[in-house]
């Protein structure tokens, strides 16, 4: 922090606000900074000592360590940033080539072409054939896929915006294909990022299907004084300050007073003096998760909500510090690899846990890691009660130990850490189905990843931080 968390918590406050956020993470911060940049009285509270949220940067023997998953959606957290006030970010965008996708058998890794996973939108016939063996299907399946790419990529915008609502396993079921061709779409659209392919909103399928030519359209944290994800934090959480917002960590949102439907304070608790006070605002912003909604909110206001309930997801990362920087030094290898099991493969011999992401953070930071070391990263879901088997998780921390020798050619490993995170992450091909407006109340809104806003863009922290500039704006705009 720029400013002592005690002295921001013992400035005086102001007797009341234009709007109070709960939630330091990125949404939060975004909204703050906006709002404050337009001359309102802005608090923003968190249970934790720290800001970010889920992005949170761990310092350890000389290294930094981000514990939660850094991808940015490049165009959109640009735009985000600037709207919030914030230019100096230090995020690095990724290079095209440095991106792979990555099929690891039992006998390491079998395909990793540095390509756009989808038919149709690659240059040569040799390109194309490395995506049908990374799609494990044969050529007449492959001919299929490809026709069903042709037809969404003429998709129209108005016909895009129906799709929204429309998930792929209802629009695959109306149509007569067979069940290889319907398989191999679904294993494509997890290539491009989905977590549950079935589940998927066939509009960002088709939204992220289509990138720009010659862009990977991600981004990481680059080269700052302040390294790793925590310096797009700090820079947030500076632009707040200067633009005269107030941030309070360590802060818990106990309650709420509702009057005649109308927000009028929200209740609060911190951890150093277990004292409720009352915060009196004229909005208020829950720049929070699913879950953490059910935990705050009233129970009138929720039942208008109606949030979908969330399941019990962790993720589980890894850390590898690696000596030399050999590996390193080649513009040409990846930044980042996604990998996946091969098709068909049994769970019992599957050499990954899962999908999993493998990031050389150092390539695009070498601050992160001490003069001739680097560090790698690496992330897969888990469910939450597996986590808590520690024979379970050291089984696929070895896993993916195993695998990144032949992604990243890595082999002389200095140590490893690994951890686990409750992790209630927002899909970013899942349709959205919460109003930013609590209907039948006024001064309350919802800001997180499953937030359904026009500009919704990217996943997980971006779309959130999206949806955080649309309620800020609609603020501003006095709707």
């Amino acid at each position: 922090m720029t400013l002592p968390v005690e002295l921001l918590q013992r400035r005086r406050g102001a007797d009341r606000y234009d709007a109070v956020i709960v939630g330091a993470g990125i949404p939060g911060l975004v909204s703050g900074c906006i709002l404050a940049g337009a001359g309102m009285r802005v608090l923003v509270v968190d249970r934790r000592k720290r800001p970010g949220g889920h992005l949170q940067t761990l310092s350890y023997q000389g290294y930094a360590v981000d514990l939660g998953p850094l991808l940015w959606e490049w165009p959109a957290v640009e735009q985000i940033l600037a709207a919030a006030g914030v230019k100096d970010h230090g995020l690095v965008e990724v290079p095209a080539s440095g991106v792979q996708v990555a099929v690891v058998g039992e006998r390491g890794v079998e395909v990793a072409p540095r390509i756009p996973p989808v038919p149709g939108i690659v240059p040569s016939p040799s390109t194309l054939d490395s995506v049908r063996q990374l799609l494990g299907v044969p050529p007449r399946v492959f001919a299929a896929l490809g026709g069903i790419y042709e037809e969404i990529g003429a998709a129209s915008p108005e016909q895009i915006e129906d799709w929204r609502k429309v998930d792929l396993s209802s629009w695959l079921a109306d149509r007569p294909l067979e069940p290889a061709v319907k398989s191999a779409f679904l294993r494509s659209v997890q290539l491009l990022g989905a977590d549950d392919p079935a589940r998927a909103s066939l509009a960002a399928m088709v939204q992220r299907a289509r990138p720009q030519r010659g862009r990977s359209e991600l981004a990481l944290p680059g080269d700052n004084p302040i390294p790793g994800a925590r310096g797009v934090v700090q820079a947030l959480v500076d632009r707040l300050i200067d633009a005269g917002g107030e941030l309070r960590l360590g802060t818990r949102a106990v309650g709420m007073a509702i009057d005649a439907r109308s927000f009028r304070a929200l209740a609060v608790q911190r951890e150093e003096q277990p004292f409720s006070e009352e915060i009196l605002a004229d909005r208020c912003i829950l720049a929070l998760t699913t879950p953490s909604l059910q935990a705050v909110l009233p129970e009138e206001p929720l039942r208008a909500l109606a949030p979908r309930a969330a399941g019990a997801e962790a993720m589980l990362g890894v850390a590898w510090a690696v000596e030399g920087d050999a590996a390193f030094a080649d513009a040409e290898q990846a930044w980042v690899v996604r990998a996946l099991p091969p098709v068909g493969a049994d769970p019992a011999t599957l050499p990954l846990p899962g999908v999993a992401t493998f990031v050389r953070v150092s390539a695009a930071a070498p601050r992160l890691s001490p003069p001739g070391h680097a560090v790698v990263l690496a992330w897969t879901g888990i469910d939450a009660r597996t986590a808590l088997d520690a024979r379970v998780v050291a089984s696929r921390v070895g896993h993916l130990r195993g695998a990144l020798s032949g992604l990243l050619a890595v082999d002389a490993i200095e140590w490893q850490r690994h951890w686990c995170l409750s992790w209630a992450r927002e899909d970013a091909f899942m349709s959205a189905t919460l109003p930013f407006v609590i209907p039948g109340f006024t001064g309350l809104f919802v800001a997180s990843g499953s937030v359904d806003t026009p500009i919704r863009t990217g996943g997980g922290v971006i779309a959130a931080a999206s949806c955080a500039r649309h309620v800020a704006e609609r603020i501003l705009s006095g709707i």
